[in-house]
């Protein structure tokens, strides 16, 4: 998902929009030779002044009939003019999206060398950040930035590399700058992408007009007229067709979430079809979720309108979208409203800001009744947690030695294992009051790369932490995360955006994870599971609290046993692991769902209770 302003390219006369159209037709009943050949006419008759605008006119064409066609024509334009910038830009998105890093930083390399627009810097920039290159794409991104004299409109890219990269100097200058505009309630002059803005910004009726802004410019393109209005039939009386929409059916935290409620999906009230539109990343997980479908389908080629009608022609009753406003999102193809019932779940903590999802799954703490204004969607609310699992399904292996996983013996160890976008600078200074209450602590997070080490060990030696007391663990297989971090005392939770699967792990290792009290969904998640796991105490109120939590903990060592023997005892028996009755909820709300679509009576929030689970697949669920 682009999250600054789309590349632009030259517009085209009527003439040209006209055969491209053409061609586009041919492309869509499957002619694509002919569609080439067709275009490559056209170009022939066209004069020299007119290929350029051509080339770029029917680059995105060529991508759909052959990926080499679309590189032979940005080498074509580069033939013209060597002096343009965009065909070079084009072509390193092209080979982003072949997952050629090498030379697709070749191509940024070269733009650079020209004379780039500060937009294009800043795609540069994004692609640069996701490839490791994080020194140059903050350099590139910061030069972008202030050579637009800060253009809020261009500042999301550069914004992300700030923070992936802990330069809280450079952050905070964006988004001090954000917040007063936000203020004057100027949310258009802005273009953040949801997930970005979250992990800075946790004021619920901020965070509803930023998305909400986002949402109208990313989905213009949305038919008026549904293709689903209501179950066909008596649905009571036959099976329920399920729809899993997702970019994420592969290695991906989404997906090993999921799988909880996949493995155990009633295959007698239910028929599961996944619309992949990821990548085979030829890992066993895009297997595993494969396997606990009837039918898996592709649509990652089409277009929204044509997965769209794929779906509306497989007379799916509940269509659910695992991405939200995520990188990758196909929310679009929900526009054409191809199901009677569409729902958001698991993949984005928030409102899509759209008005065709009728419902978003979360659970009373997350989303209590004083958030549904905040929302687009119906509330359907589940006990306990929102978060389906599948650890009940895996075996805890045993803890590996300290030494081979680089971390001394005898120290408490305390655990942070999220994504180090989500540390602030707020959020470090906290941390570093606990190492400071407990000197013997040592703190061990994910590797964040060698950019951002450095400026967190700067930060820490500000306030007299030694470097020695940090450690850091590489990424690593699911299972051997899982045993490795048995080994911490305490895990900790950064705030705005808190951990979700990164909490779950850590309480299913048995590992006490400490939280802030948040204000809006992704600030919630945490807490909502350590309330359902019976630990609301370790939920702080404020930051004073949170360190005095923290530190009671690793210097308390009976304390400290009593929460982690709490876990291990509750380990397959606690709600939160519950996938076999969550799995159930869950689907008493897709039917209760059905049945308000099937009577046309608008969405409205509801709440499933505990009782649902005595009644495995019942249209008859208790519904309050």
């Amino acid at each position: 998902m682009r999250d600054s302003k789309e590349i632009t390219t030259p517009t085209t006369s009527p003439e040209v929009e006209s055969f491209i159209k053409e061609a586009l037709g041919l492309i869509n009943s499957g002619k694509k030779e002919d569609a080439y050949q067709y275009l490559q006419q056209k170009i022939t008759a066209a004069s020299k002044k007119d290929k350029i605008s051509i080339f770029y006119a029917t680059h995105a064409l060529y991508k759909k009939i052959n990926p080499d066609y679309a590189l032979t024509a940005l080498d074509s334009i580069r033939e013209i003019d060597p002096r343009l910038t965009m065909p070079l830009l084009l072509q390193a998105n092209h080979f982003e999206e072949q997952r050629q890093k090498d030379k697709a930083i070749v191509s940024l390399k070269e733009m650079m060398g020209l004379n780039p627009t500060n937009q294009e810097l800043v795609e540069a920039a994004r692609i640069l950040s996701r490839y490791g290159e994080q020194a140059l794409a903050i350099e590139t991104a910061k030069k972008a930035y202030f050579a637009s004299e800060e253009d809020l409109s261009i500042s999301t890219y550069p914004l992300r590399i700030a923070l992936q990269n802990a330069d809280w100097d450079f952050a905070e200058k964006i988004t001090n700058k954000m917040s007063a505009v936000y203020q004057d309630k100027k949310y258009t002059s802005v273009n953040e992408t949801p997930r970005t803005h979250l992990l800075w910004c946790d004021d619920e009726a901020i965070n509803f007009e930023v998305i909400k802004n986002f949402a109208r410019n990313k989905f213009k393109k949305v038919t008026k007229e549904p293709l689903a209005i209501v179950p066909e039939g008596d649905f009571k009386q036959r099976k329920v067709k399920i729809g899993y929409v997702s970019n994420d059916f592969r290695d991906h935290p989404t997906s090993y979430l999921a799988m909880g409620m996949l493995r155990h999906h009633n295959k007698y009230r239910f028929d599961i079809v996944i619309y992949d539109t990821s990548y085979d990343d030829g890992h066993a997980m895009r297997r595993q979720v494969f396997s606990k479908a009837n039918i898996v389908k592709d649509i990652s080629k089409l277009s929204d309108a044509a997965a769209a009608s794929v779906i509306h022609k497989d007379k799916i009753d509940v269509l659910v979208d695992l991405n939200g406003l995520t990188e990758g999102t196909r929310l679009g193809v929900f526009g054409f409203r191809p199901a009677p019932v569409q729902i958001s779940y698991l993949g984005f903590p928030g409102t899509t800001g759209t008005p065709f999802i009728d419902y978003i799954i979360a659970d009373d703490y997350t989303l209590p009744v004083t958030s549904e204004k905040f929302n687009t969607e119906s509330i359907i609310r589940i006990p306990n947690t929102y978060q389906i699992n599948d650890y009940i399904a895996q075996y805890l292996s045993p803890k590996p030695p300290f030494r081979q996983l680089g971390i001394p013996e005898g120290k408490p160890i305390i655990g942070m294992f999220n994504n180090v976008n989500k540390v602030g600078r707020e959020v470090w200074h906290t941390w570093m009051r606990i190492m400071q209450a407990s000197p013997e602590a040592v703190l061990w997070m994910l590797d964040p790369g060698d950019l951002a080490k450095t400026n967190l060990m700067d930060a820490a030696k500000l306030v007299g932490v030694d470097a020695n007391r940090f450690f850091w663990a590489k990424k690593i297989r699911v299972d051997d995360h899982l045993a490795r971090i048995a080994h911490c005392a305490i895990a900790l939770d950064p705030w705005p955006y808190g951990g979700h699967t990164t909490t779950s792990d850590a309480l299913f290792a048995g590992v006490p994870v400490i939280a802030l009290e948040g204000t809006n969904f992704p600030s919630r998640v945490s807490g909502g599971l350590l309330k359902a796991t019976g630990l609301k105490s370790l939920v702080a109120k404020d930051k004073d609290e949170y360190v005095n939590i923290a530190a009671r903990l690793l210097n308390d060592t009976k304390l400290l046993f009593n929460i982690k023997s709490h876990l291990d005892k509750h380990r397959k028996n606690h709600p939160v692991f519950d996938a076999v009755g969550r799995t159930i909820q869950i689907e008493g709300a897709y039917l209760h769902a059905c049945d308000v679509a099937s009577k046309k009576i608008k969405p409205v929030s509801f709440n499933i209770t505990n009782r649902v689970a005595k009644n495995k697949g019942s249209s008859n669920d208790k519904i309050t």
